[in-house]
């Protein structure tokens, strides 16, 4: 589906669809670049709006992101989905370091909580 787009295209393709999706109503396409972020500074998108997100890459794109720390990466703005879309992962190098640094805290305090639970799970047995 992808292979129909270059990728400006496609970053403008995604604006409408983020814009629509979310029904954005004091947001027009032409508010925000293919770098803004999308959660917290940015738009200020919240964990709902990433759902929707998630659904619109895999209704458009046929795109299915399991893993959550690869979720964070690929909707951190319109440029790294577009490189998810286009490529099946997201160039580090598009997301500032602070965040990446940030992305990665918070993918091994949520690994470790999950290996905790397993282990708590596996104690009541």
């Amino acid at each position: 589906m992808t292979n129909n787009y270059n990728f400006d295209e496609l970053i403008e393709k995604l604006k409408v669809q983020v814009v629509e999706a979310l029904d954005l109503e004091e947001i027009v396409p032409d508010d925000f670049g293919a770098d803004t972020p999308l959660f917290i500074e940015g738009l200020g998108l919240d964990s709902i709006d990433a759902l929707e997100l998630i659904v619109l890459m895999e209704r458009e794109y046929g795109i299915k992101i399991e893993d959550p720390k690869e979720r964070r990466t690929a909707l951190y703005s319109l440029r790294t989905m577009a490189e998810f879309i286009m490529h099946g992962k997201v160039n580090l190098e598009s997301i500032p370091e602070e965040v990446r640094l940030r992305f990665a805290d918070v993918a091994d305090v949520e690994i470790a909580e999950d290996e905790e639970n397993k282990n708590q799970a596996s104690l009541n047995e």
